[in-house]
C-alpha cells in the first residue's frame, strides 16, 4: 500500500495568459507619492508624540518613500522617452534595411 495516492486527476490544458494591461505608470507613481506625502503630513502633526515614544523614524520612512517615488518617476519618464524614440526610428527606417 505504500505509494498509493488514490486516483490521479488528468491534467487540464492550460489556458493562455491574458494580454498585459496598458497602464500609465506615471499616474500610479504619482498616487503612491501622494499617499506617502499624506502620511508624512499626518505623522508630522503627531511629531511630538512620536518623538516621545522614539518612533520619529516613521517620518523618515515617508521621506524615503517620497524620494524613491520621484526617482522611479524619473526612470519611467526616461524609459517612455526611449520607447518613443525607438518607435520613431523604426518608422523612419526603410523596410528593406
Amino acid at each position: 500500500m505504500s505509494g498509493s495516492q488514490g486516483p490521479r486527476r488528468e491534467a487540464r490544458p492550460r489556458r493562455p495568459d491574458p494580454p498585459p494591461l496598458e497602464v500609465d505608470e506615471s499616474k500610479v507613481i504619482a498616487i503612491g507619492v501622494a499617499c506617502w506625502g499624506v502620511a508624512l503630513v499626518v505623522l508630522l502633526a503627531f511629531h511630538s508624540r512620536l518623538a516621545h515614544h522614539h518612533d520619529s523614524w516613521w517620518s523618515w520612512t515617508c521621506v524615503a518613500g517620497i524620494g524613491l517615488g520621484f526617482w522611479g518617476w524619473l526612470l519611467v519618464r526616461k524609459r517612455v522617452a526611449e520607447r518613443k524614440a525607438g518607435r520613431s526610428r523604426q518608422r523612419d527606417t526603410p523596410a528593406g534595411s
